[in-house]
């Protein structure tokens, strides 16, 4: 069984902080693979929160493997049935699309439609405090994990 991963804005910053592009490109190469067969899955808001950064390489990253950000008009409703029951999910000041209900809507989504696939949410936002990302899925039964779970899961050796 294959495992789908849908990914946070908040993985892929920490990620590129901790291990940068330019100095651990086999394990870049190795998340490209996992895009490149439709293991990576991230909303299109996730994209935007990360243009909205100052890490070039990161941007460059998701531009080379653009195929990742799912843009479905059915994660809309799905989105919006999130915030609605979790209204606390996304903060009264934030500018713009939120990325977090779309993350969850589209773990949803895609736990619904893939069959021999288990759907794992990527994120590192605390799994123990509030209002959070993974207490959130955690109630739609989805399963989330940090990034270094991801790699722990791949079997990845560097």
């Amino acid at each position: 069984m294959d495992l789908i991963y849908v990914v946070d804005t908040s993985s892929w910053i920490d990620l590129t902080r901790i291990y940068p592009i330019a100095n651990f490109r086999n394990l870049w190469e190795n998340l490209s693979e996992l895009v490149q067969t439709d293991r990576i899955k991230a909303p299109t808001q996730v994209k935007s929160e990360i243009e909205k950064g100052r890490d070039s390489d990161l941007l460059e990253w998701c531009k080379t493997n653009k195929q990742m950000f799912v843009d479905d008009p059915q994660l809309v409703p799905l989105a919006a049935g999130v915030v609605h029951e979790h209204p606390g999910l996304v903060p009264p000041h934030k500018s713009g699309e939120a990325a977090d209900p779309f993350l969850i809507a589209l773990a949803m989504f895609l736990r619904g439609g893939i069959s021999n696939s288990s759907v794992l949410l990527v994120t590192e936002e605390n799994r123990h405090s509030g209002i959070k990302i993974p207490r959130i899925a955690q109630k739609y039964d989805i399963e989330s994990i940090g990034i270094v779970e991801l790699i722990i899961r791949e079997g990845w050796e560097f």
